[in-house]
């Protein structure tokens, strides 16, 4: 992966011998709005623009709606609702770490994730700083469930020269399981300073 496109290269094979090679190029999928700087965020605007930070770990992300993920995280036919598991931690599936930003607010105004279903984890898998910086800040999470599992990830990792800082997070009505955690599991700092967790509040959490 190189400058946000993905290169394949395609074989022709003959009776098992190489014919011919040729390389293929393909745009990671990225939300539409925005590029991905920290200037310039990616807006996401649907469930699916949420999913999509999968393929840009290390870019810069506001929300510029709000994300009702009840339907595609809790009903069977819902598209991340995954046999009753519900949504798959970011990063998990890649076994990759995210180092960009999320931020909830966008336009002068805070914006929302509903009806969150997570059974494993969290929104993120893993988020680690390296030696820059990472922002996950202005989020309301709102009627989501959290059943072993925590609203922001289950690892932060705060690298050498780099930070995380976790700030202004609130989740509202929401169900809590033993096991879970309103911010991460676990959460190590490499550096003094290295993890930042500022105002992050439950509002009557369910059980």
């Amino acid at each position: 992966d190189i400058n946000g496109r993905s290169y394949f290269t395609v074989k022709t094979l003959l009776n098992g011998n190489v014919m011919s090679t040729s390389k293929i190029t393909a745009d990671k999928p990225r939300p539409s709005l925005g590029s991905g700087t920290e200037k310039d965020p990616y807006v996401i605007m649907s469930p699916e623009d949420l999913y999509l930070i999968n393929y840009n770990m290390d870019s810069h992300f506001v929300l510029g709606a709000d994300i009702d993920l009840t339907y595609d995280t809790q009903n069977e036919n819902g598209l991340y609702y995954n046999g009753g598991d519900g949504w798959t931690a970011i990063g998990l599936n890649e076994g990759e770490a995210f180092s960009g930003s999320l931020d909830g607010y966008y336009n002068g105004e805070i914006h929302k994730i509903i009806g969150l279903n997570s059974t494993k984890y969290g929104l993120f898998f893993q988020i680690y700083s390296g030696d820059s910086t990472v922002n996950i800040k202005n989020i309301i999470f709102e009627d989501c469930y959290f059943i072993s599992s925590n609203a922001i990830a289950e690892f932060i990792t705060g690298g050498y020269g780099g930070s995380v800082n976790v700030e202004n997070i609130a989740v509202l009505n929401s169900n809590f399981s033993s096991g879970s955690n309103l911010i991460a599991k676990e959460i190590q700092s490499a550096g003094e300073d290295a993890v930042n967790i500022g105002v992050c509040t439950s509002v009557n959490p369910k059980s």
